[in-house]
């Protein structure tokens, strides 16, 4: 005897929608079950729901990578279409924008150096990259919900944004600290492997044989795994070459465009434009 399945309507009346609440019934080898069957409210309800939790999630999760990028919060906020590239800043946009563009079809690409004066955009540009390959990260539904519904999910993100300076110190700082405390080691790992790195104001470091070793380490895995990296200077090309040794900027010859941004510095102080 094949299976047998029915529904009915009842007089009871959904309490959300007022609709009559339909129930369901099967009969298998004599025996009949009955159930209740959802109104068709309450799971339109509950997938409005899961796209709003979706759509939160996505901002929240996109915020999470800014901030575990190590962007600071200024720099969070600067995005590509924001920018209106002024004389100086031109070409440096456009390399950002072809950038952006490459490293979405394939992440093992050629980075940007840019080089210019204190103030000239070069952070400002770099960021606004950075912020765009968080922007086009996947995430999927199942964790974007997970995020919109306030359930913490373990830490990622595909950019790491550091200056030279700070990082040379948190590697300092990890020789002398108890156990427990993360290790030079793990610091430097992530910088090695993420998709893409960000190594702000390379050169304003004191130069000495310790610094050349570590960002050889760096760049110098990257350049054997073609990972891109993005840097910016205030140093020239030569001054660069002697601030972190003849090895390491060899490879980055190799693996960066060299933009200089001779923009007049655009910092304000006072109300105007210094």
């Amino acid at each position: 005897m094949e299976d047998q399945y029915k529904t009915r309507i009842s007089e009871e009346k959904c309490p959300e929608c007022g609709a009559f609440i339909r129930y369901g019934s099967i009969s298998a080898m004599g025996i009949n079950k009955e159930f209740r069957l959802e109104c068709p409210c309450m799971v339109e309800k509950r997938e409005k729901e899961r796209k709003e939790n979706i759509t939160s999630g996505v901002s929240v999760i996109r915020s999470a990578m800014r901030e575990y990028s190590g962007m600071k919060t200024k720099q969070q906020s600067f995005f590509l279409d924001k920018i209106k590239p002024i004389e100086g800043q031109q070409e440096a946009y456009k390399a950002a924008v072809a950038f952006v563009e490459r490293f979405s079809k394939d992440r093992h690409t050629t980075g940007i150096l840019f080089s210019g004066g204190v103030g000239s955009g070069k952070t400002f540009i770099t960021a606004a990259v950075a912020n765009a390959v968080i922007d086009m990260c996947h995430i999927s539904d199942d964790d974007a919900e997970r995020a919109g519904k306030g359930i913490a999910d373990r830490k990622y993100t595909p950019v790491r944004f550091t200056s030279t300076v700070e990082l040379l110190e948190q590697l300092k700082a990890t020789y002398n600290a108890g156990s427990g405390t993360e290790t030079a080691q793990n610091i430097t790992d992530r910088l090695k492997k993420a998709p893409l790195l960000v190594l702000d104001d390379m050169g304003a470091e004191k130069p000495s044989e310790w610094v050349s070793e570590r960002l050889f380490e760096i760049v110098d895995y990257r350049y054997n795994e073609e990972l891109p990296v993005i840097i910016t200077t205030n140093a020239t090309p030569q001054e660069l070459k002697q601030k972190i040794g003849e090895r390491s900027f060899d490879r980055l010859r190799e693996m960066c465009v060299f933009i200089p941004v001779t923009a007049k510095s655009q910092r304000q102080t006072a109300g105007k434009v210094v």
